[in-house]
């Protein structure tokens, strides 16, 4: 696993620096967009870019590189005494059977790769965003942490404070399981139930599985613990995700001969075998009666909920949309804005405003001034000398001179005044 995992991460690690070498050797001269924001992210993934990628690379080479068998033997564990703070799930309850298991996130991951999915969607969402809106691409990146990292404590917790729960392959080609229960809380009477689910049975390595066969699996409950009854439980096969034989005997060796029993007497009055919560009444309980006194032979059933109607799903879901909602309101604003700025910057509909010059009658240009005329042959006083040359203009008023001199230093016609000047 860890290898394939590392071969993953390198080849992604290639493919992005690639991309990012490719782009920045085609990418031409930067051209700013407007937006402030928008440019200081795409610099600032400009440069981190090619770090994350290395990061992911040399991650991915360690974990090809290193051997499932180099990992040290587990130092001794020692078992928490019943009523240990360490044992406490949720409303302050204890399990009555804790599985006391180290979960191993890799084992785990593989069993769940719907984790794996989803963290990955948010984060490659956060590194595409994050080039082009730099606080949405963080946020994204950030959620894609937040996920795996919930996932995985929830799954550690159900893994050593959940409580041991017998259970037993109904179908390896469909992958269901029946796991038994006892969801009494606040009541002192029972509350049996059996969950029937799908697990990856194909994670088993002990032995291959086969209809009928015996498991065990670890289990948080969900509801109100002054109520009679939880209102469900979510199990988890632990032979699919522990594969140390001594703690998998151990844990099968946790459950007594009774639950064995009560499972397969469950079992018996449930007609279809199909994913949900069943909760079967005890045959000396008051519950086994219908109202109007008459055998209850049917147990009551909970149909499964589908995926995208879980908590976890609608949490994620609602993360998603949020982050989405507001990359297009963003968008959306910076797309006003701009068109705003656009309307301002140009001159508003109507009759051309005449130009402030047409106010004014530029003066007529005058053709002679005095002695002097346009065109006229005259000597310049320059340097302590006299230098020809010709009128050019004269300027209004008439006593400046545009003067052409016939001297190399000058190329083109130089300002002068009459006092400096003679005609030839």
């Amino acid at each position: 696993m860890k290898k394939l995992l590392g071969l993953v991460l390198l080849a992604l690690a290639i493919a992005g620096t690639v991309k990012v070498v490719g782009n920045a050797l085609t990418e031409s001269a930067p051209t700013h967009s407007g937006s402030s924001a928008y440019d200081t992210g795409r610099k600032a993934g400009q440069y981190c870019a090619p770090l994350f990628f290395v990061a992911i690379g040399i991650f991915g080479l360690r974990l090809l590189l290193q051997s499932d068998d180099s990992r040290p033997a587990p130092p001794p564990r020692r078992t928490p005494a019943a009523g240990d703070p360490s044992l406490r799930v949720g409303g302050n309850t204890f399990a009555s059977n804790p599985a006391l298991l180290r979960l191993n996130s890799g084992q785990w991951l593989a069993a769940n790769p719907w984790v794996i999915v989803v963290s990955s969607c948010f984060a490659a969402a956060g590194v595409m965003v994050f080039f082009i809106k730099l606080p949405v691409g963080i946020v994204l990146l950030l959620t894609a942490g937040v996920v795996l990292f919930r996932e995985l404590r929830f799954a550690r917790r159900k893994f050593f404070q959940g409580d041991v729960c017998p259970g037993v392959v109904l179908s390896t080609q469909q992958n269901l399981v029946a796991v038994y229960t006892d969801l009494k809380a606040a009541s002192i009477a029972p509350r049996p139930a059996i969950k029937i689910l799908k697990q990856p049975l194909r994670r088993i390595t002990t032995e291959a599985a086969y209809d009928g066969m015996r498991v065990a699996a670890a289990a948080l409950y969900f509801g109100n613990v002054r109520q009679a009854a939880w209102w469900n439980f979510m199990p988890e096969v632990i032979q699919c995700v522990i594969q140390d034989p001594a703690e998998i005997e151990r844990v099968m060796g946790s459950i007594t001969e009774e639950e064995w029993q009560a499972l397969d007497a469950g079992l018996a009055r449930i007609a279809v075998a199909k994913p949900g919560l069943y909760r079967v009444s005890s045959a000396n309980s008051a519950a086994a009666t219908a109202p109007d006194g008459a055998p209850r032979n049917e147990p009551d059933f909970v149909p499964a909920q589908p995926w995208f109607k879980s908590k976890f799903a609608i949490i994620g879901l609602s993360v998603l949309g949020g982050i989405l909602g507001l990359m297009f309101v963003v968008n959306v604003v910076a797309l006003m804005s701009r068109r705003v700025d656009h309307r301002s910057a140009m001159p508003p509909p109507g009759p051309a405003m005449p130009s402030p010059a047409a106010n004014f009658a530029s003066p007529q240009q005058p053709t002679q001034s005095g002695l002097f005329a346009v065109g006229g042959q005259v000597e310049a006083n320059w340097a302590g000398g006299w230098i020809l040359g010709t009128i050019t203009s004269i300027n209004p008023g008439g006593f400046t001179l545009m003067v052409q001199l016939q001297d190399a230093r000058f190329p083109g016609p130089i300002l002068l005044s009459t006092n400096q000047l003679r005609r030839k």
